[in-house]
Order: C-alpha cells, then sequence, then structure tokens
C-alpha cells in the first residue's frame, strides 16, 4: 500500500518514500519499480535543469539522481545482486562526472553536480575494494579533482556560490 504523499510534494521524493515503504514492508520487487520511477523523475529533472531558469532543479536535480541510483544499489545490494548494485553505482558517478565537465550545462548545475562527486567516487571506491580491483583506478580520482578543481575557478571567477559538497537539499536520503 502506497504511502499517502503530501499535497505539493515532488513526484520524486512521493515516489521515493513510497519506495522506502515498499523496503520497510519487505516488498522488493514494488521498492525496485518505485526507485526506478523516482530514477527517471530525476534524470527528467536534469534536463529540465539545464533550461534557463530553474533554479530548483539545478539544486535538486544532481543530488535525486545520485541518490536514486544509490537506493536502487543498496536494493540491490540487500538482495545480493553485486551486479546491479555495481552498475548503479557507476551510473551515478558517471553522470555526474559528465555533467560537472559538460561545459554546455550551466555553471550552477555544474557545481551542483560536483557537490555530489565525492559521495559518489567514495561508493565506486568501496565497491571496487570489495569486488574489484584493491582501489578505485587512480584516474578516475584525478579526474573528480581537475573538474572540481575547474568548477571551482569558474565559479569564483563568475562569482557565483557553490552548492555545500554532498548535502543532498531534498530531504530524503538513501535507507
Amino acid at each position: 500500500m502506497p504511502v499517502p504523499g503530501v499535497a505539493g510534494e515532488s513526484p520524486w521524493r512521493s515516489l521515493t518514500l513510497q519506495a522506502r515503504h515498499a523496503v520497510d514492508q519487505g516488498e522488493w520487487g514494488q521498492a525496485r519499480q518505485l526507485y526506478e520511477e523516482a530514477l527517471s523523475e530525476a534524470d527528467d529533472a536534469l534536463v529540465s535543469a539545464q533550461l534557463p531558469a530553474n533554479d530548483q532543479a539545478v539544486c535538486l536535480a544532481p543530488a535525486q539522481y545520485h541518490l536514486s541510483c544509490r537506493n536502487i544499489a543498496e536494493l540491490a545490494r540487500r538482495q545480493g545482486d553485486s551486479g546491479t548494485e555495481g552498475i548503479f553505482i557507476y551510473r551515478a558517478y558517471s553522470r555526474l562526472v559528465s555533467l560537472a565537465e559538460s561545459s554546455r550545462a550551466p555553471l550552477a548545475l555544474r557545481s551542483s553536480a560536483v557537490g555530489q562527486l565525492d559521495g559518489a567516487l567514495r561508493a565506486l571506491d568501496r565497491y571496487i575494494a570489495k569486488y574489484g580491483p584493491s582501489e578505485t583506478p587512480r584516474n578516475q580520482t584525478e579526474r573528480v579533482r581537475a573538474v572540481t578543481a575547474a568548477v571551482l575557478r569558474l565559479a569564483e571567477a563568475a562569482g557565483v556560490e557553490l552548492a555545500p559538497a554532498g548535502v543532498a537539499q531534498s530531504g530524503v536520503w538513501t535507507f
């Protein structure tokens, strides 16, 4: 049974809360479906965030995308599906780093993506340490450092205040 939504609540947050409720009830199939719908909403928000005058999407979309991927990865981990877990951990990392590197994305969106990269890279590092090589490939860490430094320089030159690193302004965390 779905958790009742709050009037005016975003579809992403409502789906995520319903999925969390399904996890709590042991309804993992339903949770996976709802988390994937939330990921689709987050993906749409990332597209919307690249349009002019969409400050809310700019702030929230990278965190929502990251958390949606992490929720699916955590559900897969709980089900013993390390392959799916790795796919979604890497998917979050890859999308965030690509977005942060994109010269076509608004600077505020790039900085919001950078704010999520530390957590995405740490999750990837933990996954690889458990299932793959002993540490995250050095070039991935260097890539994150380089894109972070570039976005910080651009933001400073433009006088843009960056989103705090690792802050999920969406109000819903992973399980």
